[in-house]
This record gives C-alpha cells, sequence and structure tokens, in this order.
C-alpha cells in the first residue's frame, strides 16, 4: 500500500501516526467496520470506523483488498490546501 502523507486537497492523517499505524487502523476498519455502504464505484465498499479518535473511511474490493482509506475528522486530521 502505497501512503499519501500530504497530498494537495486531501485529508491527512495525524502527523504523530507512522506508517505502520496508518496501515492497521484502515485495514482494522476495514475489517470491522461501525457502518459499511456500497459504494458509488462498482465492487466497491465504503466502510467507516473510528480508530485513535480519527473517522476513517476504507474502500474495500468486493475481494477484500483495501483499495484506499481516508481519515475524515478527528484530533490532528487536516485537509491540505489544493
Amino acid at each position: 500500500m502505497r501512503l499519501a502523507r500530504e497530498s494537495r486537497g486531501r485529508a491527512s492523517f495525524p502527523r504523530g501516526w507512522d506508517n505502520q499505524e496508518i496501515v492497521a487502523a484502515a485495514l482494522d476498519v476495514a475489517r470491522d467496520p461501525e457502518t459499511l455502504v456500497r459504494s458509488d464505484l462498482a465492487d466497491r465498499w465504503e466502510a467507516t470506523g473510528v480508530r485513535g479518535g480519527v473517522t476513517i473511511r476504507a474502500v474495500v474490493e468486493d475481494g477484500g483488498l483495501l483499495v484506499t482509506a481516508i481519515p475524515l475528522a478527528g484530533p490532528g486530521v487536516v485537509r491540505n490546501p489544493k
């Protein structure tokens, strides 16, 4: 999984989280979400959950592959300028 720490126009995980923590939180949300809804994209699901105080949306393929994870809100989550 490639981690984009500060992509333009996107939200970033808290600076204190290392790559291992980000991946672990994303996988945990994908495996045990608080909500799970069908994505507008074909063959994908959107799992949402809170880990470490951060609300995370994990996008998962039908086969279970984690496609991406986006921090939505929480302490240390910032939206980068476009």
